[in-house]
């Protein structure tokens, strides 16, 4: 890993003029998977009206199919988006171009019950070499590789997903991020100048144990002092720390906006990553756990206090699923000079 770092140094200026890590005075208001309240998510027709609207950022889940391709798509399962269960590891890039995702969508559960989306038409699963190849330039893009099961072969996903960027050509205009070290290890060693980094977020704990029943025999060797799985104090040390971004090689980090404090930022600068990452602002997929719900309706009170929070403590990016609503707190971010 000290041998992808110190490559990375030598050379340091790709990448340089990525949006994510310019200097600027506002953050990057940046539309979770588009603008998925008029748009199905990770789609073409989403990153059109993106830009269409004026949003100067994206962030795009992306998995690899069992032939080796880089598509857009978000869940393990997806019976949800498409209909149709299974997963896109499973098949091949011929039966995913043929999956299509729903006009009627599942987002959780809200005050009132179910929540739906209907959107307009079907939409098809794009890859991300045609997503880059229309977007680079026009729109910051988070890459947000998705987490696998301890799949070993699936680690080597990172550096298919580096070389998909590096033969766009679109280091400019992309991060990657993710839940998964092992994926980010490989896109390092594949290409170390990509700017990336460690996604944390206020379940950490829950994951890595849930994620560890999948490795016979590991689950029984983790010693955690009692209530450490939830405590936001323990992973916001682990966050300020940059303690697996450090292993990682990484130069950027996303965390969840709860878990980001008066020197987060400054403090994660200081460990030389030179870009951070806030996550999920005005949430409309609430099936990750009760907490969301409970943020979208402080958001509706308390919204504004939340987003000056952050950009007082310097993040460089907001994510968001309704990034309209958001520019309209945030506005475009000017270049610093």
């Amino acid at each position: 890993m000290a041998e992808a770092v110190a490559t990375r140094a030598a050379g340091g200026a790709l990448g340089e003029n990525n949006p994510f890590v310019r200097a600027k005075d506002r953050p990057l208001v940046t539309g979770r998977r588009g603008v998925p309240g008029i748009e199905q998510e990770n789609t073409i027709e989403g990153l059109r009206r993106a830009v269409e609207l004026g949003i100067p950022a994206v962030a795009l889940d992306v998995m690899v199919t069992a032939c080796g391709r880089v598509v857009c798509f978000h869940d393990d399962d997806t019976a949800r988006l498409t209909g149709e269960s299974g997963s896109i590891a499973a098949r091949r890039f011929d039966e995913v171009s043929r999956l299509r995702l729903q006009r009627r969508v599942f987002m959780g559960y809200g005050a009132e019950g179910q929540c739906w989306i209907n959107y307009p038409r079907a939409r098809r699963i794009p890859l991300l070499a045609e997503v880059l190849d229309e977007f680079k330039g026009k729109l910051a893009i988070n890459v947000e590789m998705r987490p696998s099961r301890p799949i070993w072969s699936q680690r080597q996903d990172g550096a298919t997903v580096a070389r998909v960027i590096r033969d766009a050509g679109a280091e400019d205009s992309v991060v990657v991020t993710s839940f998964d070290l092992f994926k980010l290890v490989a896109l390092e060693h594949e290409h170390p100048g990509l700017r990336s980094g460690f996604a944390y977020n206020d379940g950490l704990f829950d994951d890595v144990i849930n994620w560890m029943q999948w490795v016979p025999g590991l689950r029984a060797h983790l010693r955690l002092p009692e209530g450490a799985r939830s405590s936001a104090a323990l992973i916001g040390s682990l966050l300020e720390a940059n303690a697996v971004g450090r292993w990682v090689g990484s130069s950027v980090c996303s965390a969840e906006h709860t878990l980001l404090h008066m020197t987060t930022v400054e403090t994660l600068r200081e460990r030389s990553i030179a870009a951070v990452g806030a996550y999920t602002l005005f949430p409309l997929d609430t099936r990750r756990s009760a907490s969301a719900v409970a943020h979208a309706g402080e958001l509706e009170g308390q919204s504004r206090g939340e987003i000056e929070r952050l950009i007082a403590l310097g993040v460089d990016w907001i994510e968001t699923d309704d990034p309209e609503r958001m520019l309209e707190h945030v506005g475009l971010p000017s270049t610093a000079v």
